[in-house]
């Protein structure tokens, strides 16, 4: 595609980007003070004008499609929909975990060259691959997790589940990875909006390590990343994917 427009709402600030033959060239944040159905177009009216394009000039749209909040994902894809089939764009629905991976695959190795002295860190360099296990908040407690495999210098991360877990907090930092190099397990780095969630109280355990915020954030230039790998959707049926039902499904789902 040559000009792409990606969208993220799935976390409590949204954001928009733009991106050229699979080159990330701008992202823009979502106004903090209005909610995403205010905010959004008036953010892609601001992002187009700021390139020199116009809605006609897009050969592509990129909106993450979840797991997360039931009011955001919905604003995101329903106004991706709406504009990929009003220009005549091809429409792309990311997993918001795996956006996140991508942004994650991209920065790691800058990063780690310029950390502080962490054992962890130090493996990942020596190893040139960690494991990474990203989540979500998923409200009352618990977060929707999905790990995948990351090695230095590939920017494209490689999914080793096929879908999110919904699970605790706690569960999510206590389970393992399976995954494993030819040397033996590859070091574990976590990521994602719930470390820093005043519930969160864990400590890592010696073969893992916590990686700092924005790791893990959700964001317009990760969908944006992902786009370049993936395949087009239907705008017709493309359905945004929640990180659970909502309060007034599980309760009626109990009542039966």
């Amino acid at each position: 595609m040559t000009k792409l427009l990606a969208i993220e709402t799935t976390g409590l600030r949204g954001s928009v980007a733009c991106a050229e033959r699979g080159k990330l060239l701008t992202s823009e944040l979502l106004r903090s003070d209005q909610r995403s159905a205010q905010s959004l177009i008036p953010a892609i009216e601001s992002i187009l004008k700021s390139r020199g394009w116009v809605p006609a000039d897009l050969d592509g749209i990129a909106v993450a499609v979840g797991p997360g909040s039931f009011t955001g994902l919905r604003v995101g894809v329903t106004t991706a929909k709406v504009l990929a089939w009003a220009c005549g764009a091809a429409l792309y629905g990311i997993d918001s975990l795996e956006a996140a991976a991508w942004t994650i695959a991209a920065a790691l190795p800058a990063f780690l060259r310029n950390a502080p002295e962490n054992p962890v860190y130090a493996e990942v360099l020596k190893r040139g691959a960690a494991f990474v296990s990203v989540a979500l908040s998923a409200q009352r407690g618990d977060v929707a997790s999905r790990g995948f495999l990351i090695r230095l210098g590939e920017n494209r991360p490689i999914p080793r589940d096929e879908s999110f877990r919904l699970e605790p907090l706690t569960d999510w930092i206590g389970r393992r990875s399976e995954s494993a190099g030819p040397d033996g397990p590859l070091p574990l780095l976590y990521a994602g909006p719930p470390l820093a969630s005043k519930r969160f109280k864990a400590i890592p355990a010696p073969d893992t390590a916590f990686l700092p915020e924005p790791f893990g954030t959700p964001s317009a230039d990760g969908v944006a990343l992902a786009a370049s790998a993936a395949s087009p959707a239907d705008p017709f049926t493309l359905l945004p994917i929640y990180s659970r039902d909502s309060a007034a499904e599980e309760k009626r789902k109990m009542a039966k």
